[in-house]
């Protein structure tokens, strides 16, 4: 009996100290080597779900990013290591960031394009400066990175620009800077080597003022070096008439309505005397050239043209370059400032396609940018 007793005890005794050395080799040395899972770019809670199907525990930290949130960022060890099970694998999840839409700079003139990163809250980074026969002197060609994308506020945007075609034999051919704002087209035709003589001011109410209308020699010119252009541009004031030196007219002088031709003019007063009765001829005194025949009516004084009030508000520039496209798309452009809320443009545009609009608005604006009905960018006027 006591035989057995002791048997058992020695037994159960040996069954304590196996199980406690089973236990201490799977914590510290055992467990089956497997590989771990591949898990960047998946969501948190199908990353954790595949680790735990594998036997292994996570630790998620989180860290900013300009990833959305909730992304598996990257894991320890990496995808493919040989690990326990019962391990832990570490996985670093996004947990996003502020980021503000880039704004698109090609075909922008150097200096406002970089006042547009200013204001959006980037800096210029890395400026390269190449020729190109196609492309304004000192216009952005490209970008990096590049429109659309949204980026954390206060990063470095390096830009490709454009030195004009390389000159030969001393010669400059005109840029095209119509549709450019005056000082911006001072600048380009400075850059390409040319430089402004004269400046005319045209009025019109098709084009905002301050715009180049046109400039003399024409676009594609060859000159010189150094030559001088003229500039052609629009304006939305109408020039004051200057009064007249003599405002009391003399015998020998006709009385005209203002935009009254000469050969009408003169038909007029020769109706007028012809209608008087021959025995009293006219008197040669300032009365004569204003006195009209009773028998016609007398017309009433032109009165003078009111000057047009100029439309009121600032010019906002929108530019947009549409990216390689299968196939087209709607293009939705909508602005916002005190007058409420507008669409500016609502049409189809193919891939590559250059969109430029300069519309008017007041006080503050925010243009909005859908392409195929996604947000694109929004920029804001000030």
């Amino acid at each position: 009996m006591k035989r057995f007793m002791y048997l058992s005890f020695v037994v159960v005794l040996l069954v304590i100290v196996a199980s406690g050395a089973l236990t201490l080799y799977y914590v510290f040395w055992g467990g089956e080597e497997i590989s771990t899972p591949p898990l960047e770019g998946m969501s948190a809670i199908e990353a954790v779900e595949i680790a735990q199907q594998h036997g292994l525990l996570v630790r998620m930290d989180k860290v900013d990013s300009l990833k959305e949130p909730g992304i598996v960022l990257s894991q320890w060890p990496e995808a493919g290591s040989k690990i326990k099970e019962g391990k832990v694998l570490i996985l670093k999840i996004s947990k996003g960031g502020d980021r503000v839409a880039l704004p698109n700079l090609r075909g922008m003139e150097f200096n406002e394009a970089v006042a547009t990163l200013e204001e959006e809250g980037f800096t210029a980074g890395d400026i390269v400066r190449i020729d190109h026969p196609d492309v304004l002197p000192g216009t952005v060609i490209a970008q990096s990175p590049s429109a659309p994308a949204r980026l954390p506020k206060g990063e470095r945007i390096d830009l490709l620009i454009s030195r004009g075609p390389s000159g030969e034999g001393g010669t400059v051919s005109v840029p095209d800077v119509t549709g450019r704002e005056e000082a911006v087209a001072r600048r380009l035709l400075a850059g390409a080597g040319l430089q402004v003589q004269d400046v005319r001011y045209t009025y019109t109410q098709n084009t905002p003022e301050g715009i180049v209308v046109s400039l003399s020699p024409a676009p594609g010119t060859t000159l010189r070096h150094a030559s001088g252009i003229t500039l052609e541009v629009a304006t939305n004031r109408r020039a004051e008439a200057s009064e007249p030196e003599n405002p009391t007219p003399t015998p020998s002088q006709t009385v005209r309505a203002p935009g009254m031709a000469d050969g009408v003019a003169d038909e007029e007063q020769q109706v007028a005397t012809d209608s008087r009765p021959e025995e009293q001829p006219p008197a040669e005194t300032e009365e004569t050239a204003e006195t009209v025949s009773p028998d016609r009516e007398t017309e009433p004084e032109p009165t003078a043209t009111p000057t047009p009030t100029p439309v009121p508000g600032k010019l906002a520039k929108i530019r947009y370059q549409v990216p390689p496209l299968s196939d087209p798309l709607n293009l939705l452009i909508e602005m916002v400032d005190e007058q409420g809320s507008r669409k500016i443009l609502d049409r189809e545009v193919s891939s590559g396609e250059y969109v430029k609009l300069d519309k008017r608005y007041v006080g503050s604006a925010v243009v909005t940018i859908y392409l195929g009905g996604e947000f694109v960018w929004q920029e804001r006027y000030r």
